[in-house]
């Protein structure tokens, strides 16, 4: 893709990670405006955001849209005395910005009459975006 095509998904910030104590944490991060820093509990990856298609950032942008993420709340807290779960959500892109972490609680979405995991959701965008 040419990079002033690029340049226009590129979000200025983006930094998603999870960490259960049982499953583990993953973690992906904007760290230059040509890589995401993906990191699992075993090993680490850089991407190229260079290699990524312009098809691709226009499904994960409307995907976004469509789970409400601009909407999420800032904090999500369950009263549960053990701290198993952390997450974060962090986006700056076209003017807008989020900020949203929880501890053992997560954001939820409904498609029809199913109810789904804001973060397991974003964690698929995030994959079919880079190619997973």
């Amino acid at each position: 893709m040419k990079r002033d095509t690029m340049e226009k998904y590129l979000p200025e910030e983006l930094e998603i990670s999870y960490s259960h104590q049982l499953t583990g944490s993953e973690s992906i991060k904007l760290v230059s405006n040509s890589t995401f820093l993906i990191k699992h509990d075993t090993h680490a990856e850089l991407i190229d955001i260079n290699s990524i298609n312009e098809e691709n950032w226009i499904r994960f942008w409307e995907k976004v849209e469509e789970l409400g993420i601009w909407d999420l709340e800032e904090n999500y807290q369950s009263c549960n005395l053990e701290a198993d779960f952390h997450w974060k959500i962090a986006i700056t892109y076209d003017e807008r910005t989020i900020n949203s972490y929880g501890m053992n609680i997560e954001p939820k979405t409904f498609k029809g009459n199913r109810i789904y995991s804001v973060l397991e959701e974003l964690k698929e965008a995030v994959e079919e975006l880079i190619e997973i």
